[in-house]
């Protein structure tokens, strides 16, 4: 959507520009491909601006999926709901009681291990966007495997795919630690797991599994 030639000549006149094809709510293929493509797309654009994720439905299948990517992603968080359609379990995760948005510091991008997998379409890796706040490290793990394809491609044709799939995250895929790290810092990490709503201990930057 952002990424013409046009669009970054014109880049001075505003910091924000899209980073993806528009949030289709009613095409679920293109729900995962959305995360995975503005990830990718983030790593260019965020040295120039300020990439926009876009919108999406918080009364949704797929609904905490672009929430959660929307977080991590340091973009602006904005839904497109219908009046009366919404889902506040999920907006109030986002924001404060005051409606202010915990917007992280940098553009999600993904982490290097990433770079040069296939997290859409390769029927076995997982997307990790990482992220800083003020105080701590953030980083996102997605299963984008299994429902859309990237276009252009001349066989489209994507690997069978375990709807779980298993990995490790470690706070040495987040980039630029040091910033937020105590002086002196042993590389000891205190990781709190959202999903599951408990804390690991990691020594030394060790990585953590998960399914």
């Amino acid at each position: 959507m952002g990424l013409s030639t046009d669009t970054l000549y014109n880049a001075r006149r505003s910091a924000i520009t899209r980073a993806s094809d528009d949030y289709y709510p009613k095409i679920p293929t293109t729900q995962s491909l959305h995360i995975a493509a503005v990830a990718f797309n983030s790593i260019f654009l965020g040295e120039v601006v300020v990439p926009d994720w876009d919108m999406f439905y918080s009364l949704h299948s797929a609904a905490e999926f672009h929430a959660v990517a929307r977080a991590v992603g340091g973009c602006g968080v904005y839904v497109s709901d219908k009046p009366g359609q919404h889902d506040f379990e999920i907006l109030r995760r986002l924001v404060l009681p005051d409606g202010s948005v915990l917007r992280a510091k940098y553009p999600g991008r993904p982490s290097r291990d990433c770079l040069f997998n296939d997290p859409v379409m390769d029927g076995e890796s997982l997307l990790k966007i990482w992220n800083l706040n003020k105080v701590t490290g953030v980083i996102g793990v997605f299963n984008c495997q299994g429902a859309g394809s990237w276009p252009c491609l001349d066989n489209p044709v994507q690997k069978d795919v375990s709807p779980k799939l298993s990995g490790q995250v470690s706070p040495a895929d987040i980039e630029y630690f040091e910033e937020v790290a105590p002086t002196p810092w042993t590389g000891d990490c205190a990781v709190f797991s959202f999903k599951a709503g408990k804390i690991h201990l990691l020594h030394h930057i060790t990585e953590y599994s998960y399914i």
